[in-house]
């Protein structure tokens, strides 16, 4: 490494039976250092979301029922998807831009994706209180392929996505 800032980072971390953390999906993008923030700079903490408890099996199933929707939608038209499923608060990231954190900035990064593409859920969990949960799995569209991870908050309308990454997976070397 040279020590320069070039990719933004996501992990996320589940509590073990034991206690301890453990970390359970890590990923980063390439992306413009330039907006990189430094180690002083505070955490972001999410708004409160529906306190409603109704546990992780409840909240999963009605993410995966909201993954779907979204994956459906997305196979024509990858904005209009992500409009109807983002928090005006989200924050996005998998092209070369700064992570987005504005309306402005997220329409940006999706006018970098495909206007179409294949999501396929592979997995996930949910809080035991069931306001949070994330799910992983795998992105195809023409040209390309990737993994995504996404973060929804059960906010008091819907569940909503508050973090979406999207990391490409490099085409395999031309065989000689």
């Amino acid at each position: 490494m040279n020590g320069k800032r070039s990719v933004h980072y996501f992990a996320d971390g589940q509590k073990q039976a034991d206690g301890r953390w453990k970390w359970v999906c890590d990923g980063g993008v390439d992306s413009d250092p330039s907006h990189a923030p430094g180690p002083s700079v505070p955490v972001v903490l999410l708004p409160a979301g529906d306190a409603r408890a109704i546990g992780p099996a409840v909240a999963m199933q009605q993410v995966k029922a909201a993954e779907l929707a979204l994956a459906t939608w997305a196979r024509a038209d990858v904005a209009a998807a992500y409009g109807a499923a983002l928090a005006a608060d989200a924050y996005m990231q998998g092209s070369n831009l700064a992570p987005a954190t504005s309306p402005a900035a997220v329409a940006a990064e999706l006018a970098t994706r495909s206007k179409a593409i294949d999501f396929a859920p592979l997995g996930g969990s949910a809080a035991k209180a069931g306001d949070l949960a994330w799910t992983y799995g795998e992105a195809r569209w023409t040209g390309g392929r990737g993994y995504y991870v996404r973060i929804w908050q059960r906010r008091a309308s819907a569940w909503k996505i508050v973090f979406d990454q999207i990391v490409d997976v490099p085409p395999p070397p031309a065989k000689p």
